[in-house]
């Protein structure tokens, strides 16, 4: 069966093509289900939609691309999205460790 990353992905496609603006709630909602199934690149893709939209990523959308990294087993790629939590001014919280 298609996991939530699929039908969040699907759900904000549609919405997007119908020319409505998806919010930062909207991003987010699609990174998480993405993270939830361990989808580093499909995350790692939403946040860049984002911020293409002119929308910042939050902690909580970053932390849940590195969420998807540490289900991947991608070391490389969780310190570069930690570097980037640093560097952009976000304070890490709990959830960034």
């Amino acid at each position: 069966g298609r996991g939530g990353g699929s039908r969040a992905e699907e759900w904000l496609r549609q919405m997007i093509a119908a020319g409505a603006k998806p919010s930062e709630v909207s991003y987010g909602t699609v990174i998480h289900a993405c993270a939830q199934e361990g989808l580093v690149e499909k995350a790692e893709m939403w946040v860049g939609r984002m911020q293409t939209a002119g929308i910042p990523p939050r902690l909580r959308d970053v932390n849940n691309v590195l969420s998807a990294c540490a289900k991947a087993g991608a070391l490389e790629k969780a310190r570069v999205w930690f570097d980037f939590i640093m560097t952009s001014g976000m304070q890490p919280n709990l959830h960034t460790y």
